[in-house]
């Protein structure tokens, strides 16, 4: 079974990862070998000798695939495998899954997004609330139809909501070079970009092309050598931190779920505590720990993250709520950005509602 969330050992390399889960011993030496053949084999390209903590995520699934291949499945196991790659892996996928399955091997493939079971599927089941509510052949039903049985009454009519005219530049990218922090890192080279309030930018490309080093040098987590290179809010931050930039109102969700958008282990409650420590939470080196738990809770109701109070651990959150969560708790920290509703004796001219009140 390939879960959502990885089991991989991130300061070991892709190699010592997957012998510590095979059920044989083998010699590092010979699984280097094993690992090409099945990564061309299969489409799954990846270095054998890199450290773990230096792949994307969509490399990181290929090496729980790569592990489960090894032991040559008669039924592989994959729990929404698409929800962290991009386009282009879902195509090598799912062009891997079918030769899995002209060889032999049987998939049961867990996925909420329609088009994907209509595309790959030969039969689908339909479970809501717990109990089956369909089965069908998705390749002889229409998405609309599959939705109705997920959800259980018609489909909500989507509006386009009005336009809304872009204004003055938030973010301002200029010229931005940096040096890969790893000998597998890719370098930047004159990045330019610019956002405007009410604009949404994207970055187009194949995992492993300098993503993952933008998004570190844009968020803080590697600053340029330059304080121009990067403009927030038409302040000069190129050389600021992470935490700087936080203050200025940026709010940064990486890709990885657990271990970077909220620690596994801690409670819903402390990892708001941590994402959202300087917004009033702490007063004269004490705790608000009332004030934590009710701004959590808030955030659960605003944001229906469902399964899970305060006091439960994040990994206890499926994928999709998770997401919820981070997205609602990062958000929340940008002022003006929502309002919550403001439970009983909580006052809204103290923090932390006086940052995401307008």
């Amino acid at each position: 079974m390939v879960f959502q969330h990885f089991s991989l050992f991130e300061s070991l390399t892709v190699a010592e990862n997957i012998v510590l889960g095979l059920p044989q011993t083998m010699r590092l030496n010979e699984l280097v070998v094993r690992i090409n053949d099945v990564g061309s084999r299969y489409g799954l390209a990846v270095d054998p000798h890199r450290l773990v903590h230096h792949l994307s995520v969509g490399e990181r699934q290929r090496v729980e695939i790569i592990r489960c291949l090894l032991q040559e499945p008669r039924l592989l196991i994959m729990d929404e495998p698409t929800s962290v790659l991009t386009p282009q892996e879902a195509d090598g996928l799912f062009r891997m899954l079918r030769r899995l399955a002209a060889e032999g091997c049987s998939v049961l493939y867990i996925s909420h997004r329609l088009e994907e079971i209509k595309a790959l599927c030969h039969s689908a089941t339909v479970l809501r609330g717990g109990r089956v509510t369909g089965r069908c052949d998705p390749r002889l039903e229409s998405l609309g139809t599959m939705a109705e049985l997920m959800i259980g009454s018609t489909l909500p009519e989507t509006r386009r909501t009005a336009s809304v005219r872009p204004g003055a530049a938030c973010l301002e990218v200029r010229e931005l070079t940096t040096q890969a922090r790893d000998p597998f890192g890719v370098s930047l080279h004159g990045v330019s970009l610019s956002i405007r309030e009410g604009e949404i930018l994207g970055i187009a490309g194949v995992a492993g092309n300098g993503q993952t080093e933008l998004l570190a040098a844009i968020s803080g987590e590697q600053p340029a050598t330059t304080q121009g290179a990067i403009s927030i809010a038409a302040t000069r931050c190129g050389m600021l931190d992470a935490a700087a930039r936080r203050r200025l109102g940026l709010a940064f969700i990486p890709e990885e779920r657990l271990g970077r958008g909220a620690v596994a282990e801690l409670s819903l409650a402390e990892n708001t505590l941590m994402s959202c420590y300087h917004r009033g939470y702490i007063r004269h080196g004490l705790i608000r720990f009332g004030a934590v738990h009710r701004f959590t809770a808030a955030v659960l109701r605003r944001f229906d993250v469902r399964g899970g109070g305060t006091e439960d651990e994040a990994r206890r959150l499926s994928g999709g709520n998770l997401q919820k969560f981070i997205v609602g708790g990062r958000l929340a920290a940008i002022q003006g950005c929502w309002s919550l509703r403001i439970p009983p004796g909580e006052s809204m001219s103290e923090p932390p509602w006086r940052s995401i009140t307008n």
